[in-house]
This record gives structure tokens, sequence and C-alpha cells, in this order.
């Protein structure tokens, strides 16, 4: 039984939702029940009457459900959205998502999942925005379709992650963090980022590959964008079959814990492990500061101080968000070097090594990288201890010089006892060379 003229006092601040440009606030304009200060939506008891509440849901012609809690006993009338708006809503049963359409933008902002969600083959015709939800079952995103965007910045999944696309994805993940097991299977990133995602358990990336778009010839041929793990702690991922070509694993931790089965790697002449970051160094690829140009201008908001024209406060800049430097990537390789080590793969761990060393030669002033550096005299005759070849060429032209020399010059004993001298003939004849070399 509800109140003639009670509102539901539930509101919530422009503050309070991020995601809503020009957002004024939201206040809740449905009827209060008999001696409670909500309405049916907003009720914070997870165990109210479920009949009721679906029954108005139907009455609805929006799908705008900001602060709603749903009981337990919940299944969505509904499987076809346009522009639902679920921030700051409560699901305290199993929220089930399954085959239902998302059209224009689904956001999901802070939203609470009690016992995780299954949004299986769901498919999101727009931007799918899941900034600050918190997923404490399982949460399955399997044969999902992506024509958007999806937004998972501080994002808290307290179980199992399972993610499977259909299509390319767009994807942002800054801040994530998976308590449990998270695996990324059968999926093409189109543009990714795994900036501070925090892997506390198994992370699984399957046949993971990431790449340009696919429905664009144009695109495809050129260089995809660049997938970040700045900031991961590396020691629960597994890379099975990923496409790492693009992968920047600068300032990542415990990188010799993590397993890497059958990956795809750049390659170069003599080498076929060679990470994005050492070839951006060098100039060989693509920079990736485009892309990281975005998420700088997204950071704003923590790394400067906001201008106070009262106080006169300077705004400063942002800082860079990663800073690749030869040392940095030194670094990365002998992690990777380590890694294939400690599994005795030597010829790989041979490659990064080289990568090691060239990062440390580079890292000099530019005549010392380039001549008079003993790195760069120990890349010229062995290209750092990797090539048979080099100190072969070398071993037979000191030889060979040698052999000339001695032809030319020739030694002569005066007796047995007598000390070896060096004695220099005017005119060498042909059959004495011969013989020299020969004697040589």
């Amino acid at each position: 039984m509800e109140v003639e003229n009670g509102r539901c006092s539930y509101s919530l601040s422009k503050g309070a939702l991020p995601t809503r440009q020009g957002f004024n606030g939201y206040r809740c304009r449905e009827l209060k029940q008999f001696a409670k200060s909500h309405c049916i939506f907003h009720d914070p008891h997870p165990n109210k009457e479920s009949g009721e509440f679906c029954s108005k849901l139907k009455l609805k012609t929006d799908h705008c459900f900001i602060g709603y809690v749903f009981p337990k006993a919940f299944t969505f009338p509904m499987s076809e959205f346009h522009d639902a708006d679920f921030a700051h809503s409560h699901f305290h049963g199993r929220a089930d998502f399954q085959e239902s359409v998302f059209a224009g933008q689904t956001d999901l902002s802070i939203a609470t999942f009690h016992q995780g969600a299954h949004f299986n083959r769901a498919l999101f015709k727009g931007d799918v925005r899941l900034t600050g939800a918190e997923f404490c079952g399982q949460a399955w995103f399997t044969d999902v379709t992506l024509e958007g965007s999806m937004s998972l910045i501080s994002t808290y999944f307290r179980d199992e992650f399972w993610f499977t696309s259909i299509g390319d994805v767009v994807a942002e993940m800054v801040g994530t963090v998976f308590e449990k097991e998270a695996l990324f299977h059968n999926s093409t990133f189109a543009k990714g980022s795994f900036i501070e995602t925090q892997f506390r358990d198994r992370a699984t990336f399957g046949y993971f590959k990431h790449m340009g778009n696919v429905f664009d010839v144009r695109l495809a041929s050129q260089s995809p964008d660049v997938i970040f793990f700045e900031g991961v702690d590396m020691k629960h991922l597994l890379f099975r079959e990923a496409d790492l070509t693009r992968a920047s694993f600068n300032q990542c931790y415990n990188l010799d814990q993590a397993s890497f089965y059958d990956c795809k790697w750049n390659t170069e002449s003599g080498r076929n492990h060679v990470l994005y970051d050492e070839l951006e160094l060098r100039g060989k690829v693509e920079p990736w500061t485009k892309m990281a140009e975005r998420e700088i201008e997204r950071r704003k908001g923590k790394n400067q101080i906001n201008a106070d024209s009262s106080n006169r406060v300077e705004v400063q800049p942002a800082q860079p968000l990663l800073d690749v430097k030869h040392s940095a990537v030194e670094e990365t390789c002998r992690a990777f070097k380590k890694h294939f080590e400690d599994r005795r793969n030597y010829l790989v761990a041979g490659d990064f090594h080289e990568g090691e060393m060239e990062m440390r030669r580079l890292a000099k002033g530019t005549w010392g990288r380039r001549l008079l550096s003993i790195e760069a005299v120990y890349w010229l005759l062995s290209r750092y201890g990797q090539s048979w070849l080099r100190p072969l060429a070398c071993f037979i032209a000191l030889n060979l010089t040698a052999a000339v020399i001695y032809s030319f010059s020739g030694l002569q004993l005066e007796s047995e006892r007598a000390p070896i001298r060096l004695e220099i003939t005017a005119e060498p004849s042909p059959i004495l060379m011969l013989e020299s070399l020969f004697i040589y």
C-alpha cells in the first residue's frame, strides 16, 4: 500500500555519477511504500516482495534503474534494453542477462552484483561502462559481442571472470582487480589496456590476439595499437598461443614467474624473440604516444594540482603514462632472460640477453653506442655471444693476416739455442712466400 502524496527519498548528487556528463543529479519520482521512506525499487531490503517489484518494473517506459535494489528471487522480465542505466544498483541475486540486447549506451557504474552476473551471448550495440562495479560472484562474459567499447576502470572481481568475444574488442582495464582466476579466451583486442591491473590468482590469455580492425582492410594492414601491462604483477599470468608482437611489458613485476607457451613474438635478423618496447626505442615500430595521450588526459585529475583563482595555484602538467627508457627495457629483457633460463630454454634466453645488452649499448652516448664502448666491441665481434659466424670470421681473418705478415717478414733461426728474431726480406719470392705460409 502506498501513500498518495509521498515520494521516494532516494536521490544522488551530480558528483555521484561521474560518467554522466551534464547530468544534474538523480531523484526518484516513484511513490514511497507505506511507513517507509523508499519506493519498492529503492527499498534496500534484499528479501522484499519480488512479485510486486516485477509487476511495477514492467510498467516502466524508460530503462533508468539508477540505485535500484533488485531482490534475490528476481529474473529480468525484459531482454532488450535501450540506454540502460544501472548505476549504483544492487543485484542481491544472480544477475541474468544472457542473450540480452543492449542498444545505445549501457551504464553499470558502481553497481554491485552480490551473487555474480551472467552476460553470456549478450549483444552490446554501444559503449558499456563497468567503472567501479563489484562482482562478488562469478562474472561470465562468454561469446559476447561488443560493437562499442567496454570500460572496466577500477572494477573489482571477487570471484572467477570468464571473457570470450565474437569479433573485435575495444576494452580499457585500468586499476581492475581480479581476486580469482581470470580467463581471456579466443578474444581479439582491436584496442586494449591493462594498466595497473592486479591479477591475484591465475590469469590465462588463451588464443589471445591484439590486432587492427579486421572489418577495415586499410586499418588491418597497419600496425595495431599497443596493449599495456604497465605495473602488472605477472606472477599468475599464463599466455598460451598469444600474440605479443604489440604488447608492452614495461615496469611489470615478477615477469620471470609468468608462463609463455607457443606465443608470437617480434622477430628480426638473427633473433626470434624481440620485445615491442625494444623495437619502439630503436624506432623500428610506430610509437605508442598517441594512445598514451588519451590515458594521460584521463589521469590529469590525479596527477595535477587544480587551478584555484583565489590562491593562484598554477596547474602542473600531468606526468607521462610510461617513461620508457633504455634502463627500464634492459631490466625487462633481463627478467625475460631469467624466465627462460630457469626453464633451461637457453636458446630463447639468448635472444633476450642480446636485447638486454643492446639496450645497455644504446644507453651510451652517440659515439660510445657505436664504436667506443666495450658493449660495441662485444656486439661487433660476436653479437653479444649469440653468433658463431662473427668469431669464426674474425679468427680466419686474424690468421690470414698473420700469415701474410709472416710471409713478408719471415723468421730465421741462427742456431737451435739462438733466440727467434724478426728479419725483413727485401724481395720475397713467391716460392718462399708459399713455403712460409705452409710452415705457418
